[in-house]
This record gives structure tokens, C-alpha cells and sequence, in this order.
């Protein structure tokens, strides 16, 4: 295989064509020069059968054409046949035209006309001109003709963006030149070139186009590499090729690149809704952001990404360059975000291909950017900033009526590209053409192509330019659209308020207007701007203002919005709103109230009104500050647990039940009585098409959040605070520091303090066994793992303890990690994939949800602990999903609970599912030596499939852990991201968390101390009178209280008493329900539990007026 350096000798010692194709066949050796799939049989062509079908087809050439024209027409698409006639046709003796397929029959006689040429090559029919049809040509030889002197020229037409079309003549010493200068690039970077690799790439960009004949088709040749050519042109199946195939190089034209991210975004707005967006942008931010510093993306975003590079262009993807065009900066910010490798280029049909952004700096590659020169020496600006160009690259000259007129830009006059740009520190910034530049009112520069990148993408158009149209003496910037069948006016509208405010002044756009006409496309589906304004400027081109089109629009419509009103079908009022937002009758849910009615009589003014005072309710607001198209998480500052309470008061409400994916794709007050209203009146379902479109509010600049007290969510908080402490006289129970272990109790400023706010249920954590442990291991390992475990942390302590886990709770294998809420957080998240159901209990912790957040897979919880919910749903859908884990936990930590998990693990076997048990609150708990659940309902080891649990609870230290099937640990141990890319559990917490093991093996008394503190304290609490929630076996007993203030107050009162009992309130429980949590250890005393109880009796008593 042919260094770099030696391909480049060879390309530097070839004088023709000719000379070329030798050194491509001999490069090529033992390779494939196309790859493609017929009838779903991959086809692959060797370059030495290549090779014999060139020089067949030059033999038949010479026949059937002979000496009467010097050029032959060649009119096909990227085809093997379209690749073999290229070469065959130089070495028959003639020159080459080469036509683009898209164009018609006529605009191809009229090229030919005039390069003076009567033969085509084509596979299309026609009466009106005499053709060859490839298969009439193509056959195998082992030689070329005898006495063959190869063509020399090959002529490539403009695409008539500008004006007509027109021919100009390259050479082999051009050509040449610029496949050299393409090579050249793989000096800097490999991504054009890679030294034994065989790069594939994708052959969609037309051959005849300057950059798909020179750095798709002959770089390709050159390097030996792989043409894939796909088997149409649609989005979907040149993106199923790039996967198929694993195409690793895509050069192409702004076309495919915008095509590829309005995909992608529609795709994510059709499948995640629109808010699933912002977030999507905001990981391209991040990804970008960490290219740029060189570091690690992390490990969900990473995995994200990686996702849909694999669902979108495949994940071989190594080169992608556009070229022939404008491409928006928002669209290099997205592909090189997603990962993929994305720069821009700059070509000409009369000059090749002038420069590329070739560099690994990212930050460069996004700014829009055409790189440096490829030869540096060719290229410099005017005075006026044209782009001048001159050198070996450019053409020799033009066809006009079969005559060739010679032009000289190799060392003579300089080629005047007609292009407006910059060169900065070597780098060029092409701006606009000149032609196309618009001069405003103020003297200013508008250049069409950046003015049109801010609004790339709009909804409901499907094409747009820039034009300048002329009034009196100046020329005003003016947006065309041309829209799609059925765009949404509203939201268009809304849409282009949101790109006008980003324009600078300089490139204001004076009004917008609609085409009633289809927009004017070139070859390459540019939209043809001189033509089109020379047009609008006559008033000769159909157009609208926006403002006059919506008029019409509504005026059409205004009869059959007044019959669809009255079917009383929300889905009805929405095709209405559609129209126009400035249409307030039709876009208000106001003047529907008195419409539609359910089958229980409920109208959906009324089904508003409570949904309005629910939310407030869940939010802790006034309803006066819920807005009817507010957020309710994004824009009121709701979370995850007050969205659960909303669920609860609807569904109870309404007696309905809702499937997560419904309500949490709808999250206002309009979407949420829409989906409502839809159960209430029989169709069991709120579609997304049914819910009511209102128009969303343009804010002014005095409404932005740009400080962090005018952040909601904080300001929420601080009132709320606010109102808190000041039922306690300022004195907050949270965040109290403690200056001791938090045993029976602990010291607070000197003062011993009876501590029931501890999981240190069996004072492991303070003991001075314990203590020593972790001392020694901080002596032997030092204070931190100091790696990830995966590459240089692991440590044989960390082995000790896992296989000690492991025993403990009776499984083959066990992982540790960091942090409890991570190890729920990363397995959840990762475990479960798309085509997969997560079906979890309503009262699961945080790190569930945010873990439920991360996957990819469907989810849904049945309540509390109501397996034959459970058991209903999976005997209707288990088969609509894959895998299926159930989440459960050994103990609710909120009302104290033990779930019924026998009863899970039936149903689990029965139905094909994983279980998983969190035992944060039940392991050291329950059973009569603290193993758990297991041990407690004596169930098999292997009944429970993830037996996931703290180290800093009952053992005293911090972490979490999994344990479970060796099969599935290994897999764990390699690829969960929370472990593989995190440090290994601290050398200190490894050795006291084993310490402690080794005490419960030998000595279960802890545990016995802590099951009588339990029941003594249930006995006692129960005597007082108290409502201890659910609590059976439990070391958190909660005891019910109501209102948050009193809560937050009883917590403050107990302290000045010497105890330390935190209160639970909204949101981490249901509004109204708020709770004193008392958290029991195995040193607590039966005196210690009196004094507390009696305490809370005297302040309870007292709040209530109850104290005699």
C-alpha cells in the first residue's frame, strides 16, 4: 500500500490521465472500488474487474462513435456505469461533458450545443435526440484500444444559481492539481486520507458538481479507497446506507447536512415533544463545549450521543465536508455536537475546490469557515473584498457554440470569483456574492446567505431566500417564503418573532412575503436570488405580505370554524385556533367553556377551573399565578414529586388512571384539561393532536431572567423559606452541624442531644472497631482510590468487600460504588433501553425517578404497593415491551412500610420480568441477622434478580452496591456508567464497611437491640395516641402531623427539648401531610424513646389548644 508521500509522487510524475488511471488501478489492487446492494445482495466491485470493464467500454466507444465529435456527453447519476463511461471515454480519445442527471432534456442539448456535441450518454428514452444507453457500451477487455491518445479535457457546467448556465473546460494538468492539493490535506489532519484504511465513501454528491467530482470521485480513485452508492436519494435511504455500509467519508452540498438536522429535530419533536429540544441543545452545547477543552463528555451525554449517531448517519463516520454553499453555523454546531466531524469548503465550477476548514479545533470548524487555501499562493481580496483567484487549478477556458475562447488565470490576470469575503490569519470567511449583496438604507452591507441562516428550519416552510427589493432609491432586505400545504400560521408566526430579535440591525429584515408561487431552484436547490428579484421587482413574481395571507386565510375559514365550534370536539378547536394567533376568538379557551360537555356533564370550563386550583394546590400558588400555557415544571417551578401530587388529585378527582407517558407530555393547564377532559368524556386517551394550541407569549426584554433572583424557582423557594422560619422564629431544624458520631446521641454546641434524625441504625458508624478499620486501611491505601476502578484504582480491599456483599445477601457477584443515589441513578438509567418498560412503585425514592429521567425506556408506576395493579397491567402489555424491571423497595422510608415483595417475585417469574429491590431502609433492618428481605420472608437467593442497598445506613459508611448474577455484575463491572467513570470507593469507607460485615457475621445483637427499639417505640407511640403511618418492622417510624409550618415548628420545639427529629413536608410528601420522621438505632434506650414521645405529646397538645 502507497504512503502518503509515495501517492503524492505519483500524482506529481503523471502527466495525463492516462498516467492517472494507472497508478488508481495499481493503488487499487486487491480493494473494492464500489460497493452497493441490488435487491438486497451486496455487490462489490474489484478495481482489477474494474479495470477490465473501462477498457471494454473504450473499445466499444471507439466503434460506435468514432472521430466525429472531439466531446461526449455523459448524462447519468452516481452509477458504476456512470464511473466506468468516465474513464472509458478518456481513454477512447475524447473529451468529456459532463451533465448533471436533474436537468432536462432541453437544458441538456443546449450544453451540448455548445460544446459542439451530438453525443449523449444516457439511460433516459427520448424521440427528439439520438442517444447510447449505457448497457449498449459496457463490456470487458484486458486492453485498451491500440494507439489510443487519451481525451484531456472535461467540461463542468454552472448550476445557474446566478444566471444561465455555462461550460468551462478543465485539463489533466488542473485536475491533477487539485487531487495533489486534496492529498496535501492528510499533511495536517488524517481525515481525509488514512494510511492503510480503506475509507468509504458515501457517492451522493453529483459527480458533475465540482466537489463530488474532484473530492468524492477522484480523491476516491486516487487513494484506492471505496465508493457506496446508495439505492435512492430519499433522506431515509441514504441514511440506511451510511449505516449499512459504515460509510466513514460524507462530502457533500448544505442541502444534505440541513436535511439531516431537520430530521433529526423533527424526529425529536414528533417522538419527545417540543421541550425535549431544548434539552437536546443543550447537550450539542456541551458536547461542544468539551471538544473544544479536550476532556470527556459525561457518561449519559456521551451515551446519548452515541445513540443517535448510531440511529442517524451510523457511528463510522470520520469526514464530513459541505461544500457548493452556504451552510448555517447552527447546522456545524449540531453535527459536529452529535460527534461526527463536520467542516465546510469552498469550490468553484471555474476554479475547483479552493480551500477546506481542515483542523481537529472544533471551535473552528463551527464558525462557518471555508479553512485556508489549499494552495495558499492562489488567492488574495480586492480592494473592494472579491475573492481573486488565479493558478494550475482553474480553467483553461469556455464552450460557446462548439468553439473553445482560451482564458489564462495560471500565471496571468486574476479569476474574479464574484464572491464577497475575508482572509483572517490565513483563514477564509466567504460572506456573499457581489451580485446578491443588498445595500440598505443606511449604506450597510446585507449579505442574503448569513441573514438566511437565522432562519433555517422555520415550521411550515419549505423554501426561503433573502431578496432585496427596491423602493425609490434604496433597497429593502425582504424575506420570501414559500410555505408548505397546511402550515400552521401560528406557529410560523411565533417562529419568526423569535429569529427577527437575534438579526443585528445591520441585517434587518423590512417585511416578509409569501410566494404564491413555487421558489426558482438551480441544479444544486439554491434558489435562484438574481432572477427571483429581478422578477419581484418588475411585478412579475406572485407575493403576499404575511400580515395580508393570515387575513385571507381567517376570512376562508371564518365559515367553517363557526360549524366546527359547535361539533363540541376539542380536537375541532384546535384545526380552528390554527389559523391565527392575532385571531383571539378561535384562539382562546375561554370561548369554548360553553361549548363542549362530557358524558358526566362536566364542560371544560369547569374541568379548567379545578385542574387551575390543583396546581396551585401541588405548587404552594396562588391560582392567579398559574398561567393557562405555563409549564408547570419549566415555568412554575414544579419538580418530579409535586407533579406525582398533581397526578394524585386528578386521578382521584376524576377516577381515571393516566399512563406517564400521556401526562408528562402535556404539562400546562390547557394541555393537562384537554387530556382530561378526553377521559372524562370517554375516549380513555389525551392524544397529543386533540389538546388545545394557544398561542405562546412573546416576552419583552424587561421579562428576561437574566439574575438569580429573578430566577422562579428561587424566588419560590426564598418565600416559601421565609414563611417557614417564620413559624419557628428563624431557627431552621436542617443543615444543624453536629460535632459527634450520631449514635443514641450526639453533641450540637456542647449540648448532648437525644438524636432520632440518624440512619445509623446500628451505631456501626462511631464504633471503635469500625473506627480502627477504616484508620488501617487509610495507613495501607492511602485516604483516596485515586482512579476509577477500571484503569487504576481498584485495590484488593475493594474485592474484599464485594465478595463479603455478596455473601451477605446470598448472590454470586457484587459492585460498590460511591454514592447510594448514584448506584439507583446509573442502573436505572442505563439498564432498560428503548423497546423496554420500567414499572415502578408510586412511592419510589429520587433516585429512581432521576434514574427512570435518564433511560431511554418506557416507564410507568402502579400504586403503592399494589401488586394486582401491577399484575393488571403486565397481563394486558408485558409482551408490548422486551425487557421489563420492576422497581420496588424493601422499606418506604416515608410512612415506614415494608413492601409485600413475595407477592412481586411471583409475579415477576410469572410474567418474564427483572425485579429490583432497593434495600436502603430494610437491609440491617429486617430479618434476624439483618439481611434483609431475603431473610425476612425467607425467599430464595435468587428470587430477586437486583438487590441493590446503602453503605450508609445499617453499615455505617457511604456508598451503594449491587448485587446479583456474576454474568450480570461483570457486565456491570465494564460498562455502567456510574462505576466505570467514577472513582473507586475511598479506601477508608472499604475497610470500615468490611469491618462491619465481619461484626454482623459473628454477632447479631445490634440487629435484636434495634427490632426491640422498633417495637417498643411502635407500642408506645400507638399508646400515646400518635398516627405512625405504615409503619410495621421499620427503623423509621413516621408520625403524622399535617400542616408543614407545624411540622417545621414541632421539629424546633423538640431541639430546645434536647432532640433532634427532622419534619418531611411537601414536596418530599403529599401536601398536608406532613410528618416528624423518627429514625430508631440499635443504642437507643426504652428511657431515651419515652422522654421523646412524651415531648412531642406536651407540644402537640399544646398547638392543638388540646393541653389541660
Amino acid at each position: 500500500m502507497l504512503t502518503i508521500e509515495q501517492l503524492i509522487q505519483n500524482i506529481k510524475t503523471s502527466s495525463s490521465f492516462s498516467d492517472c488511471y494507472a497508478f488508481v488501478v495499481s493503488n487499487g489492487r486487491n480493494k473494492h472500488i464500489f460497493e452497493y446492494y441490488q435487491d438486497d445482495i451486496l455487490i462489490q466491485t474489484s478495481y482489477e474487474e474494474y479495470d477490465r470493464l473501462v477498457k471494454g467500454t473504450a473499445h466499444k466507444l471507439r466503434e460506435k462513435v468514432g472521430s466525429k465529435d472531439k466531446y461526449i456527453a455523459l448524462r447519468l447519476p452516481n452509477s458504476p456505469e456512470f464511473c466506468i463511461l468516465f474513464w472509458a471515454i478518456l481513454a477512447a480519445g475524447y473529451d468529456l461533458l459532463l451533465l448533471n442527471y436533474l436537468h432536462d432534456l432541453d437544458s441538456a442539448i443546449e450544453l451540448m450545443a455548445q460544446a459542439g456535441t451530438e453525443t449523449l450518454i444516457t439511460d433516459q428514452l427520448s424521440e427528439d435526440i439520438s442517444y447510447l444507453p449505457p448497457a449498449s457500451l459496457i463490456e470487458e477487455a484486458s486492453d485498451f484500444p491500440l494507439n489510443s491518445v487519451w481525451g484531456d479535457r472535461i467540461a463542468l457546467c454552472t448550476s445557474g444559481t446566478t444566471g444561465d448556465a455555462r461550460v468551462f473546460v478543465h485539463d489533466s494538468a488542473g485536475i491533477l492539481s487539485m487531487v495533489e492539493g486534496l492529498v496535501l490535506l492528510s499533511k495536517k489532519t488524517d481525515r481525509w486520507l488514512r494510511f492503510g484504511f480503506t475509507e468509504k465513501c458515501l457517492s451522493f454528491l453529483p459527480f458533475n458538481h465540482v466537489f463530488g467530482l474532484m473530492a468524492v470521485f477522484m480523491l476516491t480513485h486516487v487513494a484506492g479507497n471505496t465508493l457506496v452508492f446508495p439505492t435512492g436519494m430519499a433522506p431515509e435511504v441514504v441514511l440506511e446506507c451510511c449505516r449499512r455500509h459504515k460509510v466513514t467519508q460524507i462530502i457533500s452540498i448544505p442541502l444534505f447536512w440541513n436535511a439531516v438536522v431537520k430530521g433529526l429535530y423533527r424526529k425529536i419533536r414528533m417522538l419527545e415533544g417540543k421541550d425535549a429540544l431544548a434539552a437536546f441543545e443543550k447537550m450539542i452545547e456541551s458536547s461542544l463545549e468539551a471538544q473544544a477543552a479536550g476532556v470527556e463528555l459525561p457518561p449519559d451525554y456521551a451515551e446519548k450521543l452515541k445513540l443517535i449517531r448510531e440511529q442517524l448517519l451510523g457511528d463510522d463516520i470520520y469526514l464530513g465536508c459541505s461544500g457548493g454553499g452556504y451552510i448555517p453555523e447552527h447546522v456545524l454546531r449540531v453535527i459536529n455536537g452529535l460527534g461526527y466531524y463536520l467542516s465546510s469548503g469552498y469550490g468553484l465550477t471555474e476554479a475547483n475546490i479552493v480551500s477546506v476548514c481542515n483542523t481537529e479545533n472544533v471551535s473552528e470548524r463551527v464558525t462557518g469557515s471555508v479553512g485556508e487555501a489549499i494552495l495558499p499562493e492562489v488567492i488574495k481580496l480586492s480592494p473592494e473584498g472579491e475573492i481573486l483567484l488565479r493558478g494550475e487549478s482553474l480553467y483553461i477556458g469556455v464552450l460557446k457554440s462548439g468553439r473553445f475562447h482560451a482564458v489564462d488565470y495560471r500565471s496571468g490576470e486574476w479569476f474574479r470569483t464574484g464572491d464577497v469575503g475575508r482572509i483572517e490569519n490565513n483563514v477564509i470567511y466567504i460572506d456573499a456574492r457581489i451580485k446578491e449583496v443588498i445595500i440598505g438604507p443606511s449604506g450597510e452591507n446585507i449579505y442574503p446567505d448569513t441573514v438566511e441562516a437565522n432562519f433555517q428550519d422555520l415550521p411550515g416552510v419549505r423554501e426561503l431566500t433573502v431578496i432585496g427589493i427596491q423602493s425609490d432609491k434604496y433597497k429593502y432586505a425582504n424575506l420570501l417564503l414559500e410555505l408548505v400545504p397546511d402550515a400552521n400560521l401560528i406557529e410560523l408566526q411565533e417562529a419568526l418573532r423569535g429569529r427577527m430579535v437575534k438579526l443585528p440591525p445591520s441585517s434587518a429584515i423590512s417585511n416578509v412575503l409569501i410566494s404564491l408561487e413555487p421558489l426558482p431552484l438551480s441544479t444544486t436547490r439554491k434558489v435562484k436570488r438574481q432572477i427571483l428579484a429581478q422578477q419581484i421587482n418588475q411585478g412579475s413574481w406572485p407575493t403576499m405580505t404575511l400580515s395580508k395571507y393570515i387575513e385571507e386565510q381567517i376570512t376562508a375559514n371564518d365559515s367553517a370554524q363557526d360549524t366546527k365550534i359547535e361539533t363540541s370536539d376539542v380536537k375541532a378547536v384546535e384545526d380552528d385556533v390554527k389559523i391565527s394567533e392575532e385571531h383571539s376568538k378561535t384562539s382562546s379557551l375561554t370561548d369554548q367553556e360553553n361549548h363542549g360537555t362530557t358524558d358526566s356533564g362536566l364542560s371544560i370550563s369547569e374541568i379548567k377551573e379545578t385542574v387551575k386550583g390543583f396546581f396551585a394546590e401541588a405548587l404552594d400558588l396562588e391560582e392567579d399565578e398559574i398561567s393557562d400555557t405555563g409549564h408547570f415544571i419549566l415555568d412554575l417551578g414544579g419538580d418530579s414529586l409535586s407533579s406525582l401530587t398533581l397526578l394524585n388529585l386528578l386521578e382521584k378527582e376524576y377516577n381515571i388512571a393516566i399512563v406517564d407517558d400521556e401526562y408528562y407530555s402535556c404539562m400546562n393547564l390547557n394541555d393537562i384539561t384537554s387530556l382530561i377532559h378526553q377521559h372524562v368524556a370517554g375516549s380513555g386517551k389525551g392524544d397529543k393532536e386533540s389538546r388545545i394550541s394557544l398561542e405562546t407569549k412573546v416576552r419583552s426584554p424587561e421579562e428576561r431572567v437574566d439574575s438569580f433572583d429573578k430566577i422562579r424557582e428561587i424566588k419560590q423557594f426564598t418565600k416559601r423559606s421565609e414563611t417557614l422560619l417564620a413559624s419557628s422564629d428563624m431557627f431552621n431544624p436542617y443543615f444543624i452541624a453536629q460535632e459527634s458520631p450520631l449514635k443514641d446521641v450526639s453533641y450540637m454546641n456542647g449540648r448532648e442531644m437525644i438524636n432520632l434524625g440518624s440512619y445509623n441504625y446500628l451505631a456501626m458508624s462511631g464504633d471503635p472497631e469500625v473506627n480502627a478499620a477504616a484508620i488501617a486501611a487509610v495507613e495501607k491505601y492511602g485516604t483516596s482510590a485515586s482512579g476509577s476502578r477500571l484503569l487504576a484504582g481498584e485495590k484488593d480491599i475493594h474485592k474484599k468487600l464485594e465478595a463479603a456483599i455478596a455473601r451477605w445477601k446470598r448472590t454470586e457477584d457484587a459492585l460498590v460504588l460511591v454514592s447510594g443515589h448514584a448506584t439507583n441513578v446509573t442502573f436505572v438509567g442505563n439498564f432498560c433501553g428503548s423497546g423496554d418498560l420500567i414499572i415502578y412503585d408510586r412511592l419510589s425514592h429520587n433516585s429512581v425517578i432521576q434514574g427512570i429521567l435518564l433511560s431511554r425506556a418506557s416507564s410507568k408506576f402502579f400504586p403503592h404497593n399494589d401488586y394486582q395493579a401491577l399484575e393488571d397491567y403486565l397481563r394486558q402489555h408485558r409482551d408490548d415491551y422486551e425487557k421489563v424491571l420492576i422497581i420496588i423497595e424493601g422499606a418506604y422510608s416515608m410512612d415506614g412500610d415494608v413492601a409485600p415483595v413475595p407477592e412481586f417475585v411471583r409475579i415477576k417469574k410469572e410474567y418474564g420480568c427483572f425485579l429490583m429491590v432497593d434495600e436502603a431502609h430494610s437491609a440491617c433492618v429486617l430479618g434476624e441477622n439483618g439481611e434483609g428481605v431475603d431473610e425476612y420472608f425467607g425467599l430464595a437467593p435468587d428470587d430477586i434478580d437486583i438487590k441493590m442497598g446503602t453503605l450508609s445506613k445499617g453499615l455505617g459508611t457511604c456508598g451503594g452496591y449491587l448485587a446479583g448474577d456474576k454474568l450480570l455484575i461483570d457486565y456491570l463491572r465494564y460498562n455502567l456508567p456510574g462505576f466505570t467513570f467514577s472513582v473507586g470507593l475511598s479506601p477508608a469507607l472499604t475497610g470500615a464497611a468490611l469491618k462491619v460485615l465481619e461484626i454482623m457475621a459473628r454477632d447479631n445483637s445490634r440487629v435484636k437491640a434495634l427490632q426491640n427499639n422498633i417495637a417498643y417505640f411502635l407500642k408506645r407511640a400507638h399508646e400515646l395516641g400518635f398516627d405512625t403511618c405504615l409503619a410495621k418492622d421499620t427503623a423509621i417510624v413516621p408520625i403524622m402531623i399535617g400542616p408543614d409550618d407545624l411540622a417545621f415548628k414541632l421539629s424546633v420545639d423538640m431541639m430546645e427539648d434536647g432532640i433532634i427529629v427532622p419534619p418531611a413536608i411537601f414536596p418530599a410528601v403529599p401536601m398536608g401531610q406532613a410528618r416528624l420522621r423518627y429514625c430508631l438505632t440499635s443504642a437507643h434506650k426504652p428511657e431515651q424513646i419515652d422522654y421523646a414521645l412524651r415531648v412531642l405529646y406536651k407540644h402537640l397538645s399544646r398547638a392543638q389548644g388540646l393541653l389541660n
